[in-house]
């Protein structure tokens, strides 16, 4: 019977990443909407409008927070894949000292001159005091809050994707009760809703210090090498840092547009257009970050049938939300107007065919994120960069204004699916019209073999006779060839002995290049290095194969990476 790779473990544990992941963002988001509401309720329109002009500022939050905990974490996820144990304690090193000093960089100037900023963010003489009281407060929370969206993708890639959760979950939280404190029994106003905003990133912080200080089991400071690993955080998060900033140049453009078009009720519909976006980003942002340090592992081992098994499944779960969430929109519009409390008359009649207008661009957003992320978890920063900017303002923003002109507002709205049309264009015209050019990776070995198993301990036998057949068929000698499969049956089935009744899937991947053969296996059961076993031990584990691994090899390697055991053998 011939065996083949499935992604049965890689689906596995995209489940396991995906649904704190998701949580987080929808807890994220959800409280943020949450936090507006208090803040208008108890404090009124001005003082909202006042917190709204303060976005940019913490736009450059999740700006800075993006560059360095993405590319940290996909820095780490590599290295940990090429089993560079250094090079991730170098890279987590890198982060912590880029915080620092961007935290510097972004404080100082503003804490100078408050009075100047506060005068870019809005120049209305009603709004400007109500943004000072609550900018000048805000300042405080950046450290905090960068530090706590940084760790939480380095905590997620360490292989603790609820304990990132929790932290998020919990910093949101505080900031929510806070607000009803401050706010509502201390009377401070827009400074006790900034101060909120304080003490949550500050809960969140101390406990991100604290995992990382006593639960943290793998990385360490390590100050060698520091100038690369830096440049290397900084091209790799870029792209997700960039699209932040074009976000918030792609909004102030069209608002200008929208409302030259179409006024007051056209900001109505483009603020229930823009609403719908975040619902679907919550999924994207979630699917996308699942995606990264999985992704990560598996291109630092040059496994590109891992790469593209990962990619795949990132792909399903994208569309199926796009495809929901569209769907939705397209059927029943009126009820999103009715959540938002939009029911004038003109303003229903103009924002239900810009949803359902809108609503068709959402899977091209999904699809374009997902490839701006999976370019950067790949190393191809200059191309997820070009894909940013494109989607973010040189498609949208001309095509917009000039559908405007011809179109009036529908042309605005028409502009969102066509920009995305573009880009997937773009995309595929850098794959030079192929799929398999999408990925932008090679198989450079010369020959692989990929075969999946599911808790059968008599599929040893029929691995060890592919995996010899394959050998041969590839010139090795048979006496080699015969060892290696003995190997590859003894391995298996000590996998399976070990973990007893517990279910565990193997991916074995056999590489043959020019230095030799390269056996790798990756199992999701417990914990278990057979590179420390001793042969003492054999009577309590029934492992003595182990000894006779070592025997036929040149060498072992093992790591524990994502809640995997990674295991290298080396002919």
């Amino acid at each position: 019977m011939e065996l083949i790779r499935n992604s049965k473990i890689i689906d596995n544990k995209y489940r396991e990443f995906f649904i704190p992941t998701v949580l987080t963002a929808m807890s994220t988001s959800l409280i943020l909407m949450a936090d507006s509401i208090i803040v208008g309720n108890m404090l009124g329109a001005n003082a909202l409008a006042a917190v709204n002009c303060c976005i940019p500022i913490q736009q450059v939050f999740g700006m800075v927070s993006e560059l360095l905990g993405l590319g940290g974490s996909t820095a780490i996820s590599i290295a940990r894949g090429r089993r560079e144990n250094q090079k991730a304690n170098q890279a987590f090193t890198a982060v912590i000292i880029l915080l620092v000093v961007l935290c510097l960089l972004f404080m100082l100037p503003q804490l100078l001159a408050t009075s100047f900023f506060c005068g870019l963010l809005t120049q209305d003489k009603v709004l400007y005091p109500l943004v000072y009281e609550y900018y000048s407060m805000l300042l405080w929370a950046a450290p905090f809050a960068i530090f706590v969206q940084a760790m939480e993708f380095i905590i997620r890639a360490e292989g603790r994707p609820s304990m990132a959760s929790f932290i998020t979950v919990l910093a949101n939280v505080v900031n929510i009760v806070c607000d009803i404190i401050f706010m509502g029994f201390m009377d401070m106003g827009l400074r006790g809703a900034a101060l909120a905003t304080v003490v949550g990133f500050g809960a969140g912080f101390l406990v991100s210090l604290g995992t990382l200080i006593w639960g943290n089991k793998t990385l360490q400071l390590c100050f060698q090498q520091l100038r690369s690993c830096c440049l290397e955080i900084i091209q790799t998060g870029m792209p997700a840092a960039m699209g932040i900033g074009l976000i918030a140049i792609k909004l102030f453009c069209l608002n200008h547009i929208v409302m030259a078009a179409a006024g007051h009720n056209g900001m109505v519909a483009f603020s229930i257009c823009l609403a719908t976006l975040g619902l679907c980003s919550m999924f994207i942002t979630a699917a996308a970050q699942t995606m990264m340090p999985i992704l990560g592992i598996y291109y630092g081992e040059k496994d590109w049938k891992g790469v593209r098994l990962v990619l795949h499944r990132t792909f399903r779960v994208m569309a199926i939300c796009a495809i929901v969430l569209t769907l939705f929109i397209e059927a029943v519009p009126e009820a999103l107007l009715f959540i938002f409390g939009v029911d004038d008359a003109e303003a229903v009649a103009m924002a239900v065919p810009a949803l359902r207008i809108y609503a068709t661009s959402l899977l091209g957003v999904s699809v374009s994120f997902l490839m701006i992320y999976y370019y950067m978890s790949i190393e191809k920063s200059k191309l997820a960069n070009l894909i940013s900017i494109l989607n973010g303002v040189v498609f949208i923003i001309p095509v917009a204004y000039i559908l405007s002109k011809i179109m009036g507002i529908t042309g605005v709205w028409v502009a969102f699916p066509l920009a995305e049309l573009l880009t997937l264009l773009y995309i595929w015209f850098e794959a030079k019209g192929k799929m398999h050019n999408v990925y932008q990776i090679s198989d450079e070995e010369a020959a692989i073999l990929d075969i999946s198993l599911l808790g059968k301990e008599d599929m040893g036998a029929d691995t060890s006779r592919q995996a010899m057949a394959f050998l041969e068929e590839h010139g090795m000698e048979h006496k080699l060839s015969n060892k290696i499969g003995i190997a590859i049956e003894e391995m298996v089935e000590n996998i399976y002995r070990y973990f007893g009744d517990k279910k565990v899937n193997i991916d074995l991947r056999l590489v043959v290049n020019k230095e030799g053969v390269v056996l790798s296996f990756c199992d999701d059961g417990p914990e278990f290095d057979p590179t420390t076993y001793q042969p003492e031990e054999k009577e309590e584990f029934a492992i003595d194969n182990i000894v006779m691994l070592r025997a036929v090899s040149k060498d072992i390697k093992y790591q524990r990476v994502i809640g995997l055991n990674k295991t290298l053998v080396y002919f």
